[in-house]
């Protein structure tokens, strides 16, 4: 025979009863919120499915309150993505530079701070915060090859920023890669030859040395013709070209060129 239970007893289990219900109701905003182990595959299933602002929302919850820092970092890396993708380029570059402090240690943050340089640059039009972000990424990179690229784009920038002083210094770092080396020397005698044939002679021969075979031999052999007809005059330069100029059709143009110059 069942006894009923008294006022005691009922407040006991109805006490159980909320309990479990308020640990269930936790255990599911846990399992589907921000400190969830599923909370990225989640954002990124939302974003598949063309919910863009409700994935924005969800990478920046992780990203703020994640229990992970991998997560935290992977959430605020896509949320600045997707920014640059929808065409958000402000809350983009927050984005990217929240991500470059936040998580220095990610090889990921020396990219943010490479890819705010390209928003600075084509989107923005301010050249100086571009070559400052990339000498930046450059700084901080792992990649002599990658870095090497970015110390490049932050000479080309600096020079559009009317700064030839830093585009020289951002190009001499440029050269001690090999992928950029004879980019690097062929702007440093460029950038030399209006004020000293002499040392853009110099740099054009190392970019001469470092090229293979192609288009930048050749603009680097007639830099090198350049700056000996500054030097010494149209005879000496055209000794300079006479041996390449059967290999190279621009060399022999500038070859006729010298030609006329020497005819009485």
């Amino acid at each position: 025979m069942h006894h009923p239970l008294t006022k005691a007893e009922l407040r006991y289990v109805c006490s159980g009863l909320a309990l479990s219900v308020v640990v269930g109701v936790l255990a599911l905003g846990a399992w589907l919120g921000p400190w969830s182990p599923r909370g990225l595959e989640q954002a990124d299933a939302m974003l598949a499915a063309g919910e863009s602002e409700a994935a924005m929302a969800a990478y920046l919850d992780l990203a703020a309150e994640g229990w992970r820092e991998r997560d935290r970092a992977d959430a605020l890396w896509k949320a600045a993505q997707l920014a640059r993708a929808e065409g958000e380029l402000s809350e983009a570059s927050v984005l990217l530079t929240r991500f470059s402090e936040d998580f220095v240690e990610d090889p990921r943050a020396a990219e943010a701070l490479a890819d705010k340089a390209e928003l600075y640059l084509a989107v923005m039009d301010r050249p100086e915060s571009a070559a400052r972000a990339w000498s930046a990424a450059a700084r901080q990179g792992t990649d002599p090859e990658q870095a090497g690229q970015w110390w490049l784009r932050a000479g080309r920038a600096w020079l559009e920023a009317g700064s030839e002083a830093k585009a020289r210094v951002a190009f001499r770092a440029a050269t001690s890669t090999e992928g950029t080396r004879t980019e690097a020397w062929l702007a440093l005698g460029n950038l030399a030859l209006g004020s000293d044939p002499a040392e853009a002679y110099d740099a054009y021969d190392r970019a001469l040395r470092a090229a293979a075979d192609g288009e930048l031999g050749s603009l680097a052999r007639l830099g090198m013709a350049t700056a000996i007809e500054r030097l010494d005059g149209a005879e000496a330069a055209l000794a300079e070209v006479d041996a390449e100029a059967a290999l190279d059709t621009a060399l022999s143009r500038r070859r006729v060129r010298l030609e006329g110059q020497l005819q009485p």
